[in-house]
């Protein structure tokens, strides 16, 4: 995780619109948790994220790459 706003964390280049981070995070499961929040797309990630759990960092870097179309994605451990 980086230091910033979640669609930051999404789409660092901003290369995608809200409504591809939105079907992304909608597709892991984190749409409500950050419809929820306040500032939405906007709310801020602390450093490794420790602001959030281990779970949602993960969800959040499996949206990163969903909405990157990645070709080949490794996950060890994935449950």
């Amino acid at each position: 995780m980086f230091s910033g706003s979640l669609r930051y964390n999404l789409d660092p280049f901003n290369s995608y619109s809200d409504e591809q981070c939105w079907k992304v995070l909608e597709d892991v499961q984190l749409k409500q948790f950050v419809q929820n929040h306040p500032t939405g797309l906007e709310m801020l990630i602390s450093e490794r994220g420790d602001n959030l759990s281990i779970g949602q960092c993960q969800l959040i870097s499996l949206a990163r790459a969903m909405l990157k179309n990645t070709k080949i994605l490794l996950i060890d451990e994935a449950t």
